[in-house]
């Protein structure tokens, strides 16, 4: 699989691992308007065909507002295109917070407790 570059600040991170078949982007930092253009540029320059899922590693989301959440529904839509599911992994407390404010906690499949630093230890 043919990764995007990373992209980094000193407030957020994301980065692209994984595998054709199933892509991971693990975000860190804050999920917000200022730091949603390069998530969704990363999400749109994806190649999902073939993908079985992608799966966005939430763990190091100390914040997450309405912009942030744009980031997420996009990308549910963007790997429903292509006939894979999305995967919220080890959404932190404040995804799973903004989740269920908005009473979105079914619309997402999520997953807590995967580790990916043995699996892709490119993005630990």
């Amino acid at each position: 699989m043919i990764s995007p570059s990373p992209f980094t600040t000193d407030a957020f991170e994301a980065r692209v691992a994984g595998t054709t078949a199933h892509p991971l982007i693990r975000i860190r930092g804050t999920l917000d308007i200022g730091s949603i253009r390069p998530v969704l540029q990363l999400v749109r320059t994806l190649d999902l065909r073939g993908a079985q899922s992608l799966t966005m590693d939430l763990e190091g989301v100390t914040f997450i507002d309405a912009a942030g959440l744009r980031v997420l529904t996009t990308s549910r839509q963007r790997a429903r295109v292509f006939g894979c599911s999305l995967v919220l992994s080890n959404p932190s407390r404040s995804v799973r917070r903004l989740l269920d404010l908005c009473g979105l906690e079914n619309l997402f499949h999520v997953e807590s407790g995967t580790s990916y630093g043995i699996l892709y230890p490119n993005v630990a």
